[in-house]
């Protein structure tokens, strides 16, 4: 008996050092890139991000996220020409994660800055699925969800 009390304490314990690096390490290799891709308007940055078959899920429907990236390319294009930026943030309610995959619920709120420097902000619930490939975490489904207000964005804990 008391070997399996040690044995269930043991893993309680063990893991908890893992998620946090895990999570440290997908926020630098994912959300903390794709944040840097929109403020750079690189699509190539943001594809980097994902899986080669990685799915797009958002309530019109699912496409594969290497037919999406071609159209916020050319709306980062078309933003670029109108003088506008943006920038996108996250916040997690939920991360569970291990060496290897991830499975990661949250928001992100993405800004539009015009050319007169006002800004318009969607808070957009998510969930996401994420692998390790060859050494660098990427995104293999991207749930993403109807807008919330702000309020629901503020509610998370940055």
């Amino acid at each position: 008996m008391r070997l399996l009390t040690t044995i269930a304490a043991l893993t309680f314990l063990l893991p908890a050092s893992a998620p946090a690096q895990t999570s440290a390490a997908i926020d630098a290799q994912v959300w903390s890139a794709l944040s840097a891709s929109v403020v750079d308007q690189d699509i190539d940055a943001m594809a980097a991000t994902y899986h080669p078959d990685a799915v797009v899920v958002t309530p019109g429907g699912t496409t594969l996220a290497s037919a999406q990236l071609p159209k916020w390319g050319k709306d980062m294009a078309v933003a670029k020409t109108r003088g506008e930026t943006a920038t996108v943030a996250f916040r997690f309610s939920q991360r569970i994660d291990n060496a290897d995959t991830a499975f990661e619920v949250g928001m992100f709120k993405y800004t539009v800055i015009d050319s007169a420097g006002t800004g318009t902000s969607y808070h957009i619930p998510m969930e996401s699925l994420l692998v390790r490939l060859h050494d660098r975490w990427v995104v293999v489904m991207e749930r993403q969800f109807a807008a919330v207000g702000p309020e629901e964005w503020d509610a998370l804990a940055p």
